[in-house]
This record gives C-alpha cells, sequence and structure tokens, in this order.
C-alpha cells in the first residue's frame, strides 16, 4: 500500500543484502484511500480497522478483504498476462500480509509462495475449506512476539487452523515488534532457496507482488527493516 519507486528500490535492496535474492522484479500495488474507523482518519488501507489491536473476537472487515483481494488479483492477472512463465510470489506486511494469505490461497493457477509479516488468519469464509491447489502452496509466515498491534497468540492460533487444514505453512517468531528485521529476511531468502532451489539457481527473473500496509512502504533503520 502507498508505495512508491523509491521505497520500492530500498525493498529491493533489502532482499538483496539480507536475503540474497537478486533475481527478482517487485511489483507494488497501493492500497486506496479510505476511512479507517479505528484512528477516524482517511489513509491508505486494504480494510478498514475496527480496533487499534487484534484479539480473538475481533470484528473484521470482510467486505473489505473482498475488495482487496479482487484489486490483487487483478494485479496477478495482470502480470500473468505480460510474464506468463515467470513464478510469482505474492507477500505483505501487516494488512498486506492478510491480503496476501487470503489472494493467495484462493488462486487456481499455482503460485510460487505466499510469504506473511507481521499478518494474521481472518475469520474469513476463505478459511473454512482450502482447497487441494491452496494446501499445495508452501506459505511463510513471520511474526514478533512483542508485537503490540497483533498479538503473537492470535497469530499462533491462525497458524495452527491453517495447519489443521493441512496448509503448507513454515512459521517463524522473533523478538520484535511490528516490524521487520534481516532476520525475517535472511530466513525468507533461506526458504525460497529450498523449496524452489531449480528455480532461485536460474538467472531468469521472479514476480515478487508485495502488498505492505498503512504506513506505507519498507525501509531500513537502525539495522531493522520497518514499515
Amino acid at each position: 500500500m502507498g508505495t512508491n519507486v523509491a521505497k520500492g528500490k530500498v525493498l529491493h535492496q533489502d532482499l538483496l543484502r539480507f536475503a540474497g535474492l537478486d533475481n527478482i522484479n517487485l511489483v507494488l500495488p497501493s492500497a486506496p484511500q479510505r476511512l479507517v474507523t479505528t484512528v477516524q482518519k482517511w489513509l491508505p488501507a486494504w480494510y478498514d480497522l475496527y480496533h487499534e489491536t487484534l484479539h480473538q473476537h475481533t470484528q473484521e472487515d470482510i467486505e473489505g478483504m473482498n475488495d482487496a483481494m479482487a484489486a490483487v488479483q487483478a494485479v496477478i492477472d495482470e502480470e500473468r498476462r505480460k510474464n506468463p512463465d515467470t513464478p510469482i510470489v505474492l507477500g505483505g506486511f501487516s494488512q498486506g500480509g492478510v491480503v496476501a494469505l487470503l489472494s493467495g490461497l484462493a488462486q487456481t493457477v499455482p503460485l510460487l509462495a505466499i510469504v506473511v509479516f507481521s499478518g494474521h488468519t481472518p475469520d474469513h469464509p476463505r478459511f473454512i475449506e482450502l482447497s487441494d491447489q491452496a494446501r499445495e502452496t508452501p506459505i511463510f509466515v513471520c511474526h514478533g512476539t512483542l508485537d503490540p498491534l497483533i498479538p503473537i497468540l492470535k497469530v499462533e492460533e491462525g497458524v495452527s487452523a491453517l495447519i489443521n487444514s493441512k496448509a503448507n505453512v513454515e512459521f517463524r517468531r522473533y523478538p520484535i515488534m511490528h516490524e521487520v528485521s534481516p532476520d525475517e529476511f535472511k530466513d525468507l531468502g533461506e526458504f525460497l532457496r529450498a523449496h524452489f532451489e531449480n528455480y532461485w539457481a536460474k538467472d531468469d527473473s521472479h514476480r515478487l507482488i508485495a502488498t505492505a500496509s498503512l504506513e506505507e512502504s519498507f525501509h531500513t533503520t537502525r539495522g531493522k527493516t520497518q514499515l
């Protein structure tokens, strides 16, 4: 969300520096402006937020999530039209991670992987029953144990629900807050290389569609990559 060319360049540099991923093309769709209930301000957001902190029974904006899924699907379809043989990794941070998870598990054509930074598994009908295609898609979920906005317990419950649905999930915890660290990028690089050695050994480019969150895009500060 709210990404721009300069910040996209920083994200690309961080993926190279920390994850060792140099053969990717970033696609950074921006979220629309909407009135966010928690702060009563117009902000770039994939869907509305009704509570500052997500707990077990927090109300979720299902309609907004569906609209976000449609917007991201349009981006995926366009990338596939332009580059039909290029594998796609769909990832995001916070709200973007939620949308990446929802959209990724709704695909009928395989994605290479789904990546969720500091997101969660929402109470959405998409997760009632997963298709065989969805179960086969590798999912990399990483989250900070000190996150004050999306408590680690809620994330663990969501990951357990995905695993119980036979989703292919790898879950990592980090001693950080609502942010992204170099260790997460490093582990992401290892995850992709371990699962897709033949793909990532090639010189061909890969598409990484990255949906961020309210705070716009990635930047590096004091050794941590944050949003």
